[in-house]
């Protein structure tokens, strides 16, 4: 897995998002990548709706998901000797919810082989790899993001002030906001009225 690999996340659907970059590492001799076998969780088979092999912004090929196992081939994808290439791996999502894929769904991708030609001799064989995957990603219908607009580390005895305000926005759709917790930490010398009330507004 290449160090430019996605970070673990979140995504919303209906979007087409980068999952995994895979590096392939030719050592003295020339190779062309013929074929390529890719797996995805099985939730995650319910949202994914194509798997796309780029190589930087150039398609090298596509296929439908419908299954765990999506097999690549006659890609001939060339990695030149004594050279790394880096193959990015996307995935166009559908829907999720009722009658669709299933939220939190899984999409994390792994390379579980793969097929060389050696560009010398002409040889196929199985190429050396780990089972590498991408880091670990959930799809849903919508993701919020929380943005602070305001603080206040000052408080005054005896008096009613807005310590926080905060912006929630959502991506991908509609969201509804469930449950608000919150951590106070009294100094030393400060003590909070166990009376009366903290209101949200």
């Amino acid at each position: 897995t290449d160090s430019s690999s996605p970070v673990t996340g979140i995504v919303y659907d209906n979007q087409t998002v980068e999952v995994a970059n895979f590096k392939f590492a030719a050592t003295n001799v020339g190779y062309n990548i013929t074929d390529l076998t890719f797996t995805l969780p099985a939730t995650g088979t319910t949202v994914a709706d194509t798997i796309m092999l780029y190589d930087g912004a150039t398609l090298v090929a596509s296929q439908p998901v419908g299954s765990t196992s999506i097999v690549f081939s006659g890609v001939n994808w060339n990695v030149p000797a004594n050279t790394n290439k880096v193959l990015t791996i996307k995935l166009t999502l559908g829907s999720v919810g009722v009658g669709a894929g299933i939220s939190q769904s899984d999409i994390t991708t792994t390379l579980t082989g793969y097929i060389a030609v050696n560009t010398a001799t002409g040889v196929s064989a199985a190429g050396t790899e780990t089972n590498p995957a991408g880091q670990v990603m959930y799809a849903f219908a919508a993701i919020p993001s929380i943005t602070v607009q305001s603080s206040t580390t000052a408080l005054t005895n005896g008096s009613s002030k807005p310590l926080l305000k905060f912006k929630i926005d959502a991506a991908g759709g509609a969201i509804a906001w469930q449950q608000f917790f919150s951590e106070v930490t009294e100094d030393v010398g400060t003590k909070i009225a166990t009376s009366g009330s903290v209101g949200i507004s």
